[in-house]
């Protein structure tokens, strides 16, 4: 990207940001993440959202606050398998063709009579939880091989990928008190964020060790005895 066309957005942002009154903002504050994800006719539209930040955030200048408000963002979005953001993309693609063909998906019905709201209390802003070290190959094979321990003594001999980043996750942010290093979100050229991929390249190093092995007919990896 040119810096002419990242000045241009930059720009932009700041011409749609004078829209932004105080009463729009006293509104939006009523309405948590929390709930557009609850609610069915919102989810595709976040999760692509979410993923168009995460693939996008880097063209964009941005304030300390910024940067807390896009690290939460990214906790959530890592947590999605990219199953979830696939389905997401494809139910909005869907709207998309349907609108150019000229299929009116208004429902008129339920637009003039809506259901009463639920209200629900506004969360507390907490304050911004401090940066893990970033998940290096050695951090990520000293966790990952932690994960295949616990595995083994369980007496289970297969997982997922999800499970194993799961584990991770929960072991290098120590139960959700630390929020990941900057470096560790940032996406790769195979559209995850890179601490996803140094779990990658971990499982990797075991299975050139023939420690684990990758199953595909069965999708899932195996513990080698």
């Amino acid at each position: 990207m040119t810096q002419q066309t990242l000045d241009l957005v930059n720009d932009r942002v700041k011409d749609a940001y004078k829209f932004v009154t105080d009463d729009i903002l006293d509104l939006a504050e009523k309405i948590t993440l929390a709930e557009l994800l609850e609610c069915k006719p919102c989810l595709s539209e976040t999760l692509s959202l979410l993923s168009n930040v995460a693939r996008f955030h880097a063209a964009f200048e941005r304030s300390e606050k910024d940067q807390d408000v896009l690290n939460r963002l990214m906790e959530v979005h890592n947590l999605f398998p990219k199953a979830a953001n696939n389905s997401a993309f494809d139910v909005v693609n869907t709207l998309i063709q349907a609108r150019r063909q000229g299929i009116d998906l208004r429902r008129k019905d339920e637009l003039s009579t809506p259901k009463p709201a639920v209200e629900r209390a506004v969360p507390q802003i907490l304050p911004s939880k401090q940066m893990a070290q970033q998940l290096d190959p050695e951090k990520a094979r000293a966790a990952v091989e932690f994960f295949l321990n616990c595995k083994m003594k369980l007496g289970e001999q297969t997982f997922t990928f999800q499970e194993c980043c799961a584990a991770v996750l929960k072991r290098h942010l120590d139960n959700n008190r630390y929020r990941w290093h900057d470096a560790d979100l940032l996406v790769t050229n195979q559209d995850q964020p890179k601490w996803k991929q140094s779990v990658s390249s971990a499982l990797s190093f075991f299975s050139n060790k023939e420690m684990v092995s990758f199953v595909h007919r069965l999708n899932l990896w195996m513990i080698i005895p």
